[in-house]
């Protein structure tokens, strides 16, 4: 068997999470039909062109999702709302792009920032929300009545 490649489109930390998950799962004994897998499953068998899942072909999936975990740059995106599927992807190939392949993004959502969006990278915290824009403009407008 070749080396089994993860496809860069499966970008997200949940969605590898997930696919390990499911890989266990698997490896356990647990047989689901193909129709109950996962996109991202089916991706990863036609991405390698494997048309055959054995015990051997589940170990060799695992642990090259297991390495495409690991060591990896964690982005995190706070959003007020969620995004579809095509909008986190849209992102994350975007900061790949820009910050490197090894980057994986994680996405979660807080209505308390009300829009807009957090970024946080392992060195950096970005602030866009509308929230703490609120909290900037009655910084600036005390300031002013106070001078």
């Amino acid at each position: 068997m070749s080396k089994i490649v993860v496809p860069s489109s499966i970008a997200t930390l949940e969605r590898l999470k997930y696919l390990a998950v499911e890989l266990d799962m698997m490896e356990a004994g647990r047989k689901p039909a193909r129709r109950d897998v996962s996109a991202d499953f089916l991706l990863l068998l036609d991405e390698n062109a494997i048309d055959k899942v054995t015990r051997d072909v589940l170990a060799a999936l695992r642990a090259s999702v297991a390495a495409a975990l690991k060591g990896r740059q964690i982005v995190r995106i706070t959003t007020a709302l969620p995004l579809e599927a095509s909008g986190e992807q849209a992102v994350a190939k975007w900061f790949r792009a820009q910050i490197g392949s090894k980057a994986l993004v994680s996405f979660r959502t807080d209505a308390q920032i009300l829009g807009g969006v957090i970024i946080q990278t392992p060195a950096h915290r970005y602030d866009f929300s509308l929230l703490s824009g609120l909290a900037d403009g009655r910084t600036k407008l005390v300031e002013m009545v106070s001078a």
